[in-house]
Parts: structure tokens; C-alpha cells; sequence
């Protein structure tokens, strides 16, 4: 379905972890919901496969692949980019990652690259800032006029409920939603620290390792959800359940969840490191209005001309984000 044969959806699954698996199943959707025919030939790369080790150059030596051009989509991938790639939705984990990469320090430069659309305002700075791109010609989320600058839009991992209508948007219903469990969802690296060991027994625990669909699923009969991991956030934001980040450890450092942060809140709540203080600190959601118009200024930025349907039977058709 790509245009260009040599082109894949890249992504990457170090260790089972939902948020590292949104990226191919968030694009297939919205080619579905596009050329309305299925996506199943979308040609995808788990870059897992071809990691030699050596740091964060293990993951750029795609020689001997059939990868040749990269589309990188949700997840902190710039650590995995090479010269030529293009990149919707996503970000950085590190506020040094983007810059090492444009400027090529202690890890392999990168250029020409071409950016539709980035996590946040923080990250999309960084990179008008430090890199050479390839213009990308898109309309302005907000304006609908045509512009070249790069976009803080969103996560891409933010539409999940929006694209699949199997998965509702949790209603403003007080008594539903005091009816729902307390849930925390520790990132992998902190699964063994000691401040989820001590959490009540009426807390359910979701591991990053169950899948996204089940973590979907899972996540809809929590009324208030505590995550050190970031998608755990972003899927809490979007599904419209009370959220807190916990801050437990320097992983996975504080960059991409204030990038996030920067383009659904403009900033991140204060920090917190126990789990008693972030639930009584909780994030109320934001409105349903305000989460459509999130995810559609996401969608707005996808790259859809890179993509094409062989023997379309019908129109492809514009995408709502309603709900």
C-alpha cells in the first residue's frame, strides 16, 4: 500500500510492552477508514529484528533488509531513525536525542528527514531547531492552510478510541465512574520497585506486557488510573479516565511526558513519587470535545499521500474522530 515499494512501517518491541505495539495497528486502521478496503499487505518492520546490539547504533544497521525507507509512527523512535525516514506522531524519550541525531554526536547523523507531525511542542522545537528536513507540505491542524513548520499535533497512540469503535470513550458519569477500580500501570523497568509492591489490595496492577488490545480493554473498568508508563497516560487521556503520571525512576525520563504533556494540557501536573499522593492528585479528564478535537488534529497531519490502494473500488472518504 505504500507508493514507494521500498518503504516500511517501522516500529520496534524491545520487550512486550502495548504502547512500543500501537504503531502498525494505528496506521492499518486509518488506511482502512480511508480507502475503505483492508490493510492487511501494509509492509511493517519490527526493527527488533535486525538490532546487532552496539547501543543506540543497533538499531540503524538495516544492511542486508529489504528496509530501505522507514515510516515511524508512535513510540520514542528518533534513536532508531536513519537519513531519508519520515516520522508522524511521535517523539523522543530524552531532551538530548533529537539534537545527538541531527547533529551527530556519538551516534550516527541523520538528514533529510521528514517530519508530518511530532508528539508535542517540545520535541517539534528540537527538531526545527537542530535538523535538516525535507519539507513537509501538510495542512495546519488548526488553520487548515498549508505550512511546512513542524507540529506538536499529538501522539499518535492518542486515537486509539477514536479509530476503533470497539473501544468507547468513558462517559462523565460520577456514580459509573466510582463504581471502577483504582489501577496502576508501572513501566517495565519499574515493575520490581518497591512503591507498587506496597500499593492496597484494592488496586489493580496492569503490566505493559498484556498487549494493547487487552491493555484497551482492561484500562475501561478503571475509574482512575496511575502510570509510570507513558502510553498508560496517553490511553488513560484519550479513553477520558482520571490519570496521574508517578515518577519512580530516571526511566523513562521526564522529556517525552512533558512533550506530551505540552499538546493535550500545555503542561505537565507537578511531579509525583508516591503512589498515595498521585492518586489523591489525580487529573480529572478533559471534556469529550476537547478530546476530539486532539485526536483530529492528529489525524489532520498523517501522511496519506504516501499511501495508495491498487484496484480501489470505491472513494476513499475523509476520517471522523467522533465519538
Amino acid at each position: 500500500m505504500f507508493k514507494n515499494d521500498e518503504m516500511s512501517l517501522c516500529h520496534i518491541t524491545p520487550w512486550a510492552n502495548f504502547g512500543d505495539e500501537l504503531g502498525p495497528p494505528v496506521v492499518k486502521r486509518i488506511l482502512e477508514l480511508h480507502f475503505n478496503c483492508s490493510a492487511d499487505d501494509l509492509a511493517v518492520s519490527n526493527l527488533k529484528d535486525i538490532y546487532g546490539g552496539g547501543g543506540d547504533n543497533g538499531f540503524l544497521n538495516r544492511t542486508g533488509t529489504k528496509i530501505d525507507t522507514c515510516l515511524m509512527a508512535v513510540g520514542s523512535l528518533w534513536r532508531m531513525l536513519k537519513s531519508g525516514d519520515h516520522i508522524w506522531g511521535t517523539g523522543a524519550a530524552y531532551s538530548k536525542t533529537i539534537e545527538q541525531r541531527c547533529l551527530g554526536r556519538r551516534i550516527e547523523k541523520v538528514a533529510n528527514i521528514t517530519v508530518y507531525s511530532s508528539r508535542g511542542s517540545n520535541s517539534a522545537k528540537e527538531i526545527g531547531k537542530y535538523c535538516s528536513l525535507n519539507k513537509a507540505h501538510h495542512l495546519n491542524s488548526t488553520t487548515g492552510e498549508e505550512e511546512v513548520a513542524i507540529e506538536g499535533a499529538g501522539d499518535a497512540g492518542f486515537l486509539v478510541p477514536f479509530i476503533f469503535p470497539e473501544y468507547k470513550v468513558v462517559k462523565d458519569d460520577a456514580a459509573v465512574i466510582a463504581a471502577k477500580e483504582k489501577c496502576i500501570i508501572p513501566h517495565k523497568k519499574d515493575e520490581g520497585n518497591r512503591e507498587w509492591k506496597n500499593t492496597s489490595q484494592n488496586t489493580k496492577k496492569l503490566t505493559v506486557g498484556i498487549g494493547w488490545v487487552n491493555m484497551t480493554l482492561a484500562l475501561q473498568t478503571c475509574g482512575e488510573v496511575v502510570s509510570s508508563s507513558l502510553h498508560g497516560i496517553i490511553l488513560s487521556e484519550a479513553f477520558g479516565i482520571a490519570s496521574r503520571r508517578l515518577r519512580l525512576s530516571g526511566a523513562p525520563g521526564d522529556f517525552k511526558f512533558n512533550d506530551f504533556y505540552s499538546s493535550l494540557r500545555r503542561s505537565e501536573p507537578h511531579k509525583v513519587g508516591k503512589i498515595e499522593e498521585a492518586f489523591a492528585t489525580i487529573s480529572q479528564p478533559l471534556n469529550l470535545n476537547d478530546l476530539e478535537e486532539y485526536a483530529k488534529r492528529v489525524l489532520k497531519t498523517f501522511p496519506i499521500h504516501l499511501f495508495h490502494a491498487v484496484g480501489l473500488a470505491s472513494e476513499a472518504k475523509e476520517i471522523s474522530a467522533s465519538q
